[in-house]
C-alpha cells in the first residue's frame, strides 16, 4: 500500500477542525455532556408493538455529547454516498428525528451546529477502527489503496462541501 501523507493531513485537518468546534461551542456539563449510546441509528432499536422503542448495542457508549450521538444518526443513513442526493435525503431524516427528539429536550443553536459535524467524526472513528481491530482478526490484506481511497472520496467530498456554521 502506498504511503500517502496528503491523506493524513486531510483527515488530521478535519479532526483538529472538529475538535476546536466541540469545544468551542458545548460545555462538558449535562445535559449538553454525558453517558451516549455511541451508535444512535435504526439499526440500534426496535420498536416492539405497543411499547416503548428500545436501544442496544452499547459496545460505542460513554460519556460524549449528545449532539455528536445525534450526529451519527445524521451520518447512518447511506453512510458512504457523498451525492448532493444524498445530503438532501439525511438532512430531511434529522430535520424529522429532531422534530420527535425536541418534544423531550431542547436542542440549542450550538449543539445542532455540532450535529453537523458528526458524519466526519463518525467517518474517522469507523476508519480508525476497522482499521486497528479488524486488521487484528482478519490481517490488513483488505486494507488496500481502494479501501483508503474509498474512504478519502467521502472526506474529499465532505472537505469540499463546506463547513457548517459554527
Amino acid at each position: 500500500m502506498a504511503h500517502r501523507p496528503d491523506d493524513l493531513a486531510l483527515i488530521r485537518g478535519i479532526a483538529d477542525e472538529c475538535e476546536e468546534c466541540v469545544t468551542r461551542l458545548l460545555p462538558r456539563t449535562p445535559p449538553e455532556y454525558g453517558v451516549c449510546h455511541g451508535d444512535l441509528h435504526g439499526g440500534d432499536v426496535r420498536f416492539p408493538k405497543g411499547r416503548t422503542p428500545v436501544l442496544f448495542d452499547f459496545d460505542s457508549s460513554g460519556c460524549g455529547w449528545r449532539a455528536l450521538d445525534i450526529g451519527v444518526f445524521l451520518a447512518s443513513h447511506d453512510w458512504m454516498d457523498c451525492t448532493p442526493a444524498a445530503e438532501a435525503n439525511r438532512q430531511q431524516r434529522l430535520a424529522a428525528f429532531l422534530e420527535g427528539y425536541s418534544t423531550t429536550r431542547t436542542v440549542s443553536d450550538s449543539e445542532l451546529a455540532v450535529v453537523q459535524l458528526g458524519p466526519p467524526v463518525r467517518h474517522i472513528f469507523l476508519m480508525g477502527h476497522v482499521l486497528l481491530y479488524t486488521s487484528r482478526h482478519e490481517g490488513f490484506h483488505w486494507a488496500n489503496d481502494d479501501f483508503i481511497g474509498w474512504h478519502m472520496k467521502w472526506f474529499r467530498a465532505w472537505a469540499d462541501r463546506g463547513r457548517p456554521e459554527g
